[in-house]
């Protein structure tokens, strides 16, 4: 009888199979692994190298942005509906341009309609919106001139400063 628990037991434990998980929290923002990948895919889908650094980066952004939305939570910083809708419309616009105004296309591309996608990044666009608007409100106060930016550079060390390599690469097509 004993056995027949554990078969069943480890059975069971076989067939479990992880959807997604919490890699960070900020405040009470989550962001799931599948945020991360989702984003390393958009990279890629540019064109864009996606190494080590780059999935830092890319997570380093996330938590900014975790954090930005976090805020303004806190702050009662809220976005109208239409605003949400209007910068939804405007990114389906530009998808569908792209692509010639082709929906078919549209929904082979992404798996799902126009109106399915809208649906699904619209919390998503709700959080976007929310963080530019808190971090529009960090920065409007903030004035920096080019002399103090001069300054604040001339006080760093010179043996402190990165090297930025200075090759360049010209290609003619």
């Amino acid at each position: 009888m004993i056995l027949f628990v554990l078969v069943a037991t480890f059975g069971r434990a076989q067939d479990t199979m992880i959807l997604d998980k919490i890699i960070a929290k900020v405040g009470g923002e989550v962001i799931f692994y599948s945020d991360l990948e989702s984003e390393m895919v958009s990279l890629r889908e540019h064109k864009m190298p996606a190494g080590k650094n780059e999935t830092c980066t890319m997570l380093e952004s996330l938590l900014a942005q975790a954090m930005m939305v976090h805020y303004a939570k806190i702050d009662s910083i809220e976005v109208s509906e239409d605003e949400v809708n209007s910068e939804i419309d405007a990114r389906m616009n530009q998808i569908l341009a792209y692509m010639n105004n082709d929906r078919k296309r549209f929904q082979e591309v992404y798996g799902q309609t126009v109106s399915e996608m809208r649906d699904q990044v619209r919390e998503d666009m709700e959080r976007k919106l929310q963080g530019d608007r808190m971090q529009a409100k960090i920065m409007e106060n903030v004035d920096v001139t080019p002399s103090e930016v001069i300054e604040f550079y001339n006080t760093v060390p010179r043996d402190s400063m990165p090297y930025l390599n200075a090759e360049v690469e010209l290609a003619e097509l």
